[in-house]
């Protein structure tokens, strides 16, 4: 990979400074611009935005000029934050509105960066918003779910964990760990929700990632840590189940803690992170869409709340929240899987969420 030589890409981390029931210790001081070596894997911070104070997740707009950040207050009202992106990664907050939701736990924008879609955990409520270049609008759709489910401690209630647009636009995917289900809403009606999908009962649906060449998506359960794989139609945007997969090892006896899921640059590879087994597992993906379990690894830390994949697809970084590092794995940028070589720990304060921007 000679071409690497030199090359970087810029990345944003969020992290927690304040602490919370699910935040027992937070030494983060906002939002981290960052800079990663695509040959060495070495990672080294360009700036500091202390405006994003709490920045639960992060997301990008399409032409990478606005990072959007959710905001988290645990049992007070959140707020989504949108910020501009400088030339060299500093960041210049532009807008804020309240996310009119309880432990504000994930944002995403729509394939054209002119919605936003903000899911707030403990009142379950999608809260969605229109962005002009430089101002959000004030909400314009507030939507309540409820529910509940078989695992009476934690799905007493609906729970709104994730809100993620299909890649032709057209419907609005909402996992929610408190009642089973898929949520599935009309992008160009918000307010119809067109279906629901069961998610088998218990299993707590966190977070969905598409394939789009195979037109696969697949959702990470947070309660045991089983990855199930749909097959999406584009037309009627229903789900078919088609795969369930336990991702922990057979020999693990913990706790399942399923975290984040995320696939690789040329959709060959599928990863997933407990904060159990504090671990990534890693699965190739067959040309039906289908898994094969590859391997796992220790994640050199404790609690991997969030990781990402590099857009080269050379690099994974993991987010370990309690033990304040990111730390870079090599993967083999043709097929996806880990090579078994890490770079150095970089120390950052209860990072949970990585954004990449594109080299």
């Amino acid at each position: 990979m000679d071409e690497e030589k030199g090359k970087t890409v810029n990345f944003f981390v969020g992290s927690y400074s304040d602490e919370g029931p699910y935040v027992l210790t937070a030494n983060g001081d906002g939002i981290l611009s960052c800079t990663l070596d695509l040959k060495t894997g070495n990672i080294q911070k360009n700036s500091l935005c202390e405006e994003g104070v709490n920045a639960t997740y992060l997301d990008k707009s399409p032409n990478e000029k606005y990072l959007f950040a959710a905001i988290d207050r645990f049992s007070e009202i959140g707020s989504v934050s949108v910020f501009s992106i400088g030339s060299n990664g500093s960041l210049s907050q532009l807008s804020t509105q309240p996310s009119h939701g309880k432990s504000t736990c994930h944002i995403a924008s729509d394939r054209n960066g002119e919605r936003i879609f903000l899911s707030s955990y403990m009142d379950s409520k999608l809260t969605a918003y229109n962005f002009d270049g430089s101002e959000i609008s004030p909400a314009t759709e507030i939507i309540t779910y409820e529910g509940s489910g078989p695992n009476v401690e934690r799905q007493e209630d609906s729970h709104a964990h994730q809100a993620v647009v299909s890649p032709d636009n057209k419907w609005l995917y909402v996992c929610d760990l408190g009642s089973d289900k898929i949520w599935i809403h009309d992008m160009a009606d918000l307010e119809n929700i067109i279906r629901s999908i069961d998610v088998p009962p218990g299993y707590g649906p966190r977070h969905l990632v598409w394939n789009e060449p195979l037109n696969k998506s697949y959702v990470y359960c947070e309660l045991n840590s089983h990855i199930l794989v749909y097959d999406w139609d584009q037309e009627t945007g229903n789900m078919s189940l088609i795969e369930d997969i336990a991702a922990l090892p057979e020999e693990y006896e913990g706790q399942a803690a399923g975290s984040a899921i995320r696939i690789h640059p040329n959709h060959k590879a599928l990863y997933v992170s407990d904060r159990g087994h504090n671990s990534i597992i890693v699965h190739s993906i067959g040309e039906s869409g289908k898994l094969k379990y590859e391997s796992w690894f220790s994640i050199r830390g404790k609690t991997p709340r969030d990781f990402a994949v590099d857009p080269t697809g050379t690099w994974l970084l993991v987010a370990n929240q309690d033990t304040d590092s990111i730390v870079p794995f090599r993967l083999d940028d043709e097929s996806g899987l880990p090579v078994g070589e890490y770079a150095s720990s970089f120390e950052c304060g209860t990072p949970v969420s990585i954004q990449f921007l594109t080299p």
